[in-house]
């Protein structure tokens, strides 16, 4: 196959799709799982063709498939007059394009900018600051934010090839993990629609490759992003720190600086949640908790069992196809349902990997996803976006499970 025709299919498939779900064409269904069956294709036969043939798929070429199927989507949607609520999700027009257009009218000196609101949970994000910086240059609409997480998905994909390459020292198996991420239909979905989970894993991902690169060496690349993680999504800053306080435990040697990192980890997860949950103490963390999920948790589809290990491969492998959803989710968001089961085989291997490197200590990191799961399956089991905060992490080790299928029989 030339080497353009990967990167031309994406684009017009991608372009396809988004004329279709764009104009409401009664066929969207089918357009959908075509736009997923197609990519899912081109996916499949990259990564056959890098591990079988040991051919090493450089992480710009990959970037290269991003922008076109990112392109693609954009395109259709603007040629189609597609209204914004498309791409801008509820979550969008409540907080982040709030403060996006905040920050850009404070850029023109149009308006005073409070980058730390009374509510800590509507203070402006670093994420909404870069898109705000788009607004300011291209103004307000969906091209802008379009742009403005594309971007940031391609560095993303270069981390997350640079941080496997560290842990694996195999080019074929980074190259897997970057095209998974790349181009997997619910994380193309995440990466549309103005979510900040663009920017959650770019951080997540920049953490890996301090961890990977530097074992436990505590290096600026690790402190910057659990830093703005706390603002970002603060229960991951805390669950990746208390998985870098049990690295640093078992593998570093000095008992002084044990102590001294384990009581750094214990005052910042308390300066963490007292910034959070301000007027309430540790002890009522299980209240919030309750509350949180009482909140959330308002249908029989979404509210946890009584049976943990169900809640786990829910939340493990949610979405799940449903025909009855497809009438609901008839927009971009039909990529979470046709996606879930690309999703689904990405986490068999990531299982896989998991058990081919359990003898590796850093194969600790994925402690971290374990307590995100553990959380969720406990009070919000259908909640697969808070999960692939973590996805640069699956990736990776999808991309290891995938990867010793080739190996085993060479």
């Amino acid at each position: 196959m030339n080497a353009l025709a990967p990167p031309v299919l994406i684009f017009i498939t991608a372009f396809i799709f988004s004329l279709g779900v764009t104009f409401d064409l009664e066929i969207y269904v089918f357009m959908s799982m075509l736009y997923v069956l197609l990519v899912t294709s081109v996916s499949s036969y990259l990564i056959y063709k890098s591990l079988k043939n040991s051919i090493h798929i450089a992480p710009s070429y990959i970037a290269l498939m991003t922008i076109c199927n990112h392109s693609g989507m954009l395109l259709g949607f603007l040629m189609a007059g597609g209204a914004d609520s498309m791409i801008w999700a509820a979550d969008a027009m409540d907080h982040h394009l709030p403060n996006a257009i905040a920050f850009s009218d404070w850029m023109a000196g149009e308006g005073q900018l409070e980058i730390f609101n009374e509510n800590p949970f509507k203070t402006i994000y670093i994420s909404n600051i870069w898109v705000g910086l788009f607004f300011y240059f291209m103004g307000a609409n969906p091209l802008a934010t379009g742009l403005a997480m594309m971007l940031i998905k391609i560095v993303t994909i270069f981390i997350i090839y640079r941080a496997a390459m560290e842990l694996t020292n195999d080019a074929c198996t980074s190259s897997v993990a970057g095209i998974i991420y790349a181009l997997s239909p619910t994380i193309t979905f995440y990466t549309i629609q103005f979510y900040k989970d663009f920017f959650i894993q770019l951080l997540v991902s920049l953490i890996l490759l301090s961890i990977f690169k530097y074992r436990n060496k505590i290096k600026t690349l690790l402190i910057i992003p659990i830093t703005i993680l706390i603002f970002e999504r603060f229960y991951l800053s805390i669950m990746i720190s208390i998985t870098f306080l049990v690295y640093f435990f078992l593998t570093a040697k000095g008992v002084i600086k044990k102590i001294l990192m384990q009581v750094f980890c214990i005052i910042l997860s308390f300066i963490i949640f007292r910034y959070y949950f301000r007027g309430q103490e540790i002890y009522d963390l299980f209240n919030i908790i309750q509350n949180f999920a009482d909140t959330h948790n308002d249908s029989a589809d979404v509210t946890p069992t009584t049976n943990i290990f169900i809640d786990l491969f829910r939340i493990l492998f949610t979405p799940f196809f449903n025909f009855h959803k497809l009438e609901a989710y008839n927009k971009f968001d039909s990529l979470l349902i046709w996606g879930s089961f690309v999703h689904q085989v990405v986490m068999l291997f990531y299982i896989k990997g998991i058990w081919i490197y359990r003898k590796n200590s850093l194969t600790i990191v994925n402690l971290a996803f374990i307590f995100l799961i553990l959380i969720l399956a406990l009070i919000v089991p259908y909640n697969g976006r808070a999960r692939d905060s973590f996805y640069p992490l699956i990736v990776i080790y999808s991309a290891i499970g995938i990867a010793s299928l080739f190996k085993r029989n060479k």
